[in-house]
């Protein structure tokens, strides 16, 4: 079932997933390597990058949100279930564990101790 908001994104229900999806590309980054969302959910985000991971493994990401005209940042933590090796990228899903909006300076103290 495919959902267009009047003044957004289209929404898909993937068969076997219990949130929808919100098709989007938003920038994201990953042990300071970008990508960028394919889709989003309440539950979890499917991205590509060039970082590749193991499915079972944890992983803290950064997307970047533009909400009423500001730039946010949505930490995000989870465990990759799926992965997907592609030409030149690498297709990861996540089931996310917890997410929270911060400011950007707040945003890049946390990704430096998430580095150590």
């Amino acid at each position: 079932m495919n959902r267009t908001p009047a003044n957004g994104p289209s929404t898909t229900r993937l068969s076997g997933r219990g949130a929808d999806r919100l098709c989007s590309e938003l920038p994201i980054e990953i042990n300071g390597t970008s990508g960028l969302t394919r889709n989003v959910s309440a539950t979890g985000v499917y991205f590509e990058t060039t970082v590749a991971k193991a499915p079972g493994s944890k992983v803290q990401f950064v997307v970047q949100v533009m909400v009423k005209g500001e730039l946010l940042k949505m930490v995000c933590s989870g465990e990759v279930v799926r992965v997907e090796h592609k030409v030149g990228t690498v297709g990861i899903a996540v089931k996310l564990c917890s997410s929270f909006f911060t400011d950007t300076n707040s945003c890049e103290e946390l990704s430096a101790s998430a580095d150590d």
